[in-house]
């Protein structure tokens, strides 16, 4: 497929700091070797789908922009002086030229300057997003700067296409390239396990905390 992708995403802090540790000598790398190692190891969505867009032919990258040791690379590699990170950020799409640009992480963001990168950076031709969490105002307001957004549960979807924001539902799954890496003892045998997020006070969440109690009341193993 003849498309430039560049997905503005970030990865766990204490997964960073564990990568760098392990590989300290990659410190010592250029910008474009040390993303593609990260890459590479990273278990995270942003990783997976890099990774999976690149073996579909797709011209694919990212930008990690909590990654402090990636992002001092990049701007001493292109000479560029003391900026905050939006900027940063709008330097690197400019230098990309992306035709799609995926926000996978909308903290970094607002509505203003999805628009001015959209009028600024001619090449992209589609801009979207990923959310699937409760969202507040500000969250929504962001989303009105993409052309369409990708959720994972049909309740959220649902309220988005309520509010009039185009949506498409892809549930999470599981990177199947992860299981080269793991053992058949690597964890304790479970019969049922919980994996996510639990949120108080927050409606789309009453229904799971309730399953959860009536499992632990009934002692589900």
């Amino acid at each position: 497929m003849s498309f430039k992708l560049l997905n503005i995403s970030s990865m766990y802090p204490e997964y960073l700091k564990y990568f760098y540790a392990k590989n300290s000598a990659y410190k010592n790398l250029l910008y474009k070797e040390t993303i593609d190692f990260l890459i590479q190891d990273s278990t995270e969505f942003v990783a997976s789908y890099t990774r999976t867009f690149r073996k579909k032919g797709i011209e694919a990258n990212c930008v990690i922009v909590n990654d402090t040791n990636l992002k001092n690379k990049w701007r001493l590699e292109n000479n560029i002086k003391s900026k905050n990170n939006i900027d940063i950020i709008f330097d690197q799409i400019n230098k990309y030229q992306p035709d799609i640009l995926w926000i996978d992480n909308l903290s970094y963001v607002t509505k203003e300057w999805l628009i001015e990168v959209r009028r600024r950076i001619k090449s992209i031709k589609l801009i979207l997003a990923y959310h699937c969490a409760p969202c507040n105002q500000t969250i929504l307001r962001k989303l009105e700067g993409v052309d369409f957004l990708i959720t994972c549960t049909p309740g959220i979807r649902q309220d988005f296409e309520n509010r009039g924001l185009r949506s498409y539902l892809v549930y999470h799954g599981f990177d199947s390239d992860l299981h080269s890496r793991l053992s058949n003892d690597c964890f304790p045998l479970q019969k049922f396990v919980f994996s996510g997020s639990l949120f108080l006070g927050v409606d789309s969440q009453g229904g799971r905390l309730e399953l959860i109690e009536r499992m632990l009341k009934e002692k589900v193993d």
